[in-house]
């Protein structure tokens, strides 16, 4: 069984996700419990902390500990100033700083993307992987505007909000380190990936509908672009209907101009009043 393990993975360079898959299906066909069982998980664990600790470093601290291009989540055009093995990769980020809102968006959008070939099905589901995806964004966001765990005065009340706290992050980050010891790895990362992104989702919508005011901000969007909610474009519709019920002349845009559109101009102009 170990000749053919090891044989198989010489015979394609495996990374990441894919060693760990022939790692996993090896070991849980194995029925025993002598010296090629526990060698056999000892590797799928040494192989599985890896995994691990980067899903920690992007859904805790968002950023990427992929010196050698193995996580399942990507940076697009991320060039490799690192060593192989090196503990850091990529330039280092100092995440306090704020972002231009094109930078911002660029980075929510396209900067960060998910590599379906890396990611271990045997233990992460594509589901489950689009929310390690979210979640690490999101905590980039929150980060930025120095909103990332932050303490609450009423801790009980915010654990039944779903909101997260260090302890509480600290307990996910423990079951995920852990999670090869359960009898259901894929479970164990399934349900913690979900807590915490539930965590972050809930602290990412206080940012953005609270504390920015985004329902605000959408009623201002909404009266500029119905100019007077509706009521510039109520003036012209009543003004050219007259116009519209017959044949068009050869000069209808000419008489829509003096006309309903000079009446629904005048009106709006004189709804917002003198400096507005």
């Amino acid at each position: 069984m170990l000749h053919r393990v090891v044989t198989q993975v010489a015979a394609r360079p495996f990374h990441g996700g894919a060693l760990l898959d022939v790692l996993w299906k090896a070991a849980s066909h194995h029925m025993g419990a002598g010296d090629l069982y526990r060698c056999l998980w000892s590797a799928v664990c040494s192989v599985g902390n890896v995994l691990a600790n980067q899903l920690v470093a992007w859904m805790v601290y968002g950023r990427i500990a992929d010196p050698d291009g193995e996580f399942f989540v990507r940076r697009v055009g991320e060039r490799r100033p690192w060593q192989p093995g090196a503990a850091l990769c990529g330039r280092a980020e100092d995440l306090s700083q704020p972002m231009t809102a094109l930078a911002a968006q660029r980075e929510w959008q396209s900067l960060f993307v998910l590599r379906p070939e890396a990611i271990p099905k045997n233990i992460v589901t594509m589901e489950t992987a689009k929310r390690v995806l979210f979640a690490g964004k999101a905590v980039r966001v929150l980060m930025r505007g120095n909103r990332w765990l932050r303490r609450t005065d009423d801790s009980w009340e915010s654990s039944l909000q779903g909101n997260l706290d260090p302890a509480t992050l600290q307990n996910e980050v423990d079951f995920l380190r852990s999670c090869f010891m359960a009898k259901s790895p894929a479970l164990v990362v399934e349900q913690s990936v979900e807590r915490i992104r539930n965590g972050v989702a809930i602290q990412l919508r206080n940012l953005i509908v609270d504390e920015a005011e985004l329902c605000q901000h959408l009623a201002a969007m909404k009266g500029f672009y119905l100019l007077g909610y509706g009521a510039f474009y109520q003036t012209f519709l009543d003004s050219a209907r007259k116009l519209l019920q017959g044949r068009p002349p050869w000069n209808a845009e000419r008489e829509l101009q003096a006309g309903p559109w000079a009446a629904a101009m005048s009106e709006h102009e004189g709804a917002e009043g003198p400096g507005q």
